[in-house]
């Protein structure tokens, strides 16, 4: 199972959202490496020919003529280049083409792996017993079979006494975009020499590609997009320090680098080298925004950039929950290697709601996040709700109009009453007098 596929299965079941590079890195701390079959492919015809006419080219040779290396990075750099060159050029050895996809053909090759499966079965606790005879089936050719009795205890001897210590960092390097980091390597002989007996090469781990060289006191650059960005410390080499500094970091950088020393006995380690850059604050944008209406669908856009590796990205409401659904986040490169990071959360519109944007970088533990707050100033009401409103306010004011002339005309009509009445009931007290009085004779 790969790292992203990790990555995927515990954002599904947990909701933890973990980077593949994070996960990778764990898997690494606990001893667990990624591998990948080796595909070999089928000798081609060509070089079937090539392999042909080396044989025959080759087959009388005697033992004094041979003395091989097998394009091992160590062998391939300049400074080696160029004395094998000047030996040839001597007439002291010949430089031989090998033909592709040979690796057989050198013979030391099988005696090294019958050694070590020896060695997986002898165990041996003590000198004495690690330069035991051997015992070589019968069925061995003779000459293969006295050649592993021979030679096979010395070179278990020499592998298991003659070993130099070289060590670099377990974990990760962290380096960032644009500057400059030390690749940390040192070793110990366990007794002096001179700075003419040392060698040290550092290559790509996976590709051999040679980085930088030092051997026979002269230091190496080896050229190609390391030019100029690579130094050893000479001050310290005496010390046992091999550590590189690798100048300005670019994101091609990143990747396992192998330090080999060799003085009298050679031995090598490896490290990984991981880049990381930091991301811009987050940019966010809403779409549409403005003439909002509530129950609208709006996009609330996240924009970063500048960072590497690819960013986990989390959308959170105001009361801090994971926003996971309607999200759509695209991570693109740029010509550097840095990366550009645009997500988009799609939301059915709340008054007063506010959305908060997570970008994290999973190398550097770095953390960054923007907010936004959608208010009633971001919204408008729909056109027939206005009307409604408007029409309402009206009939309201004519309404208030005529209960207000409806009282003032009974208040009119109340104060003209009341003189009238008054003047009725004198009227009527005067008429009760009259005929109250004696008539006269």
């Amino acid at each position: 199972m790969s790292s992203s596929a990790i990555s995927s299965e515990l954002a599904e079941n947990s909701g933890t959202l973990v980077h593949p590079s994070t996960v990778r890195r764990s898997l690494v701390r606990s001893g667990l490496h990624g591998r990948l079959a080796a595909k070999k492919p089928y000798l081609r015809r060509g070089n079937k020919a090539k392999r042909l006419n080396y044989a025959r080219k080759h087959r009388n040779w005697g033992a004094e003529k041979w003395q091989q290396h097998d394009n091992d990075p160590k062998h391939t750099a300049k400074v080696i280049k160029n004395y094998l060159q000047r030996k040839e050029e001597q007439g002291v050895l010949e430089v031989m083409v090998w033909p592709p996809q040979s690796p057989d053909l050198n013979i030391i090759e099988s005696v090294w792996d019958y050694m070590k499966r020896e060695k997986q079965l002898r165990l041996p606790k003590s000198t004495e017993e690690l330069c035991l005879p051997l015992r070589v089936p019968s069925s061995v050719h003779p000459d293969f079979r006295m050649l592993l009795i021979f030679l096979t205890p010395a070179l278990f001897a020499l592998s298991v006494l003659a070993a130099l210590d070289v060590h670099v960092p377990e974990d990760p390097v962290v380096a960032r975009f644009g500057s400059d980091v030390t690749l940390n390597c040192s070793f110990s002989s366990g007794s002096a020499f001179n700075l003419s007996d040392l060698s040290i090469f550092w290559h790509l781990t996976d590709t051999k590609r040679p980085v930088h060289s030092f051997s026979s006191g002269q230091d190496q650059d080896e050229g190609g997009s390391y030019s100029n960005r690579t130094q050893l410390f000479p001050g310290e080499l005496g010390s046992g320090n091999a550590s590189l500094l690798l100048r300005r970091v670019q994101i091609q950088d990143e990747g396992s680098f192998t330090c080999f020393v060799r003085i009298r006995e050679y031995n090598s380690a490896a490290l990984l080298l991981q880049v990381a850059a930091s991301y811009s604050k987050p940019q966010l944008t809403l779409e549409p925004d403005s003439n909002l209406r509530p129950g609208d669908e709006v996009s609330v856009s996240c924009l970063v950039y500048g960072g590497y590796p690819q960013a986990s990205v989390l959308w959170q409401d105001g009361k801090g929950a994971n926003l996971t659904e309607n999200v759509t986040t695209s991570q693109v490169a740029s010509d550097e290697g840095l990366f550009n990071v645009w997500s988009v959360l799609r939301v059915m519109l709340e008054p007063n709601s506010t959305y908060s944007c997570v970008v994290r970088n999973p190398v550097l533990g770095e953390e960054t996040h923007a907010s936004v707050t959608i208010t009633g100033q971001h919204m408008s009401f729909p056109p027939l709700a206005l009307w409604v409103t408007v029409g309402l306010a009206v009939c309201l004011l004519g309404l208030l109009i005529a209960l207000a002339y409806i009282c003032r005309h009974k208040i009119r009509e109340s104060c003209k009453e009341g003189p009238a009445v008054e003047q009725g009931q004198e009227t009527e007290d005067e008429e009760s007098k009259t005929a109250m009085q004696p008539l006269k004779s």
